[in-house]
């Protein structure tokens, strides 16, 4: 079970992380999967992104973005700190506190572009 991810073709990711995009196959397959809960934001004036809705949920707050990838779901704890209209530095990825006290991209396997079966 996958839940809601953002799927992106090599090509979109590339606009947005062209590290990671690096990191794939050579051949344009794939799609890479960006959790919702894994992806930053930054706030500024003048970035590509924007927010075009929020949805809460409670523990979480839902947010829809129009990006240079195309259309992004990102989720916050509790509420967001962004609002519709808001213009946003391109999404990261975020970094956390892994559970033994390192910190660790939260991008693993998740994130990685994969072949398709």
């Amino acid at each position: 079970f996958m839940g809601r991810s953002n799927l992106l073709d090599p090509e979109a990711l590339a606009r947005i992380d062209p590290g990671l995009a690096a990191t794939g196959p050579r051949n344009g397959a794939g799609l890479a999967c960006i959790r919702p809960e894994r992806i930053g934001l930054s706030p500024d004036a003048g970035g590509p992104a924007q927010v075009r809705a929020l949805e809460f949920l409670g523990n979480i707050t839902r947010i829809e973005l129009d990006t240079p990838a195309g259309a992004m779901v990102a989720e916050v704890s509790g509420h967001s700190p962004v609002r519709p209209g808001d213009r946003l530095r391109r999404p990261r990825r975020r970094f956390a506190e892994a559970p033994r006290g390192r910190t660790e991209q939260l991008v693993n396997v998740s994130n990685q572009i994969t072949q398709p079966p």
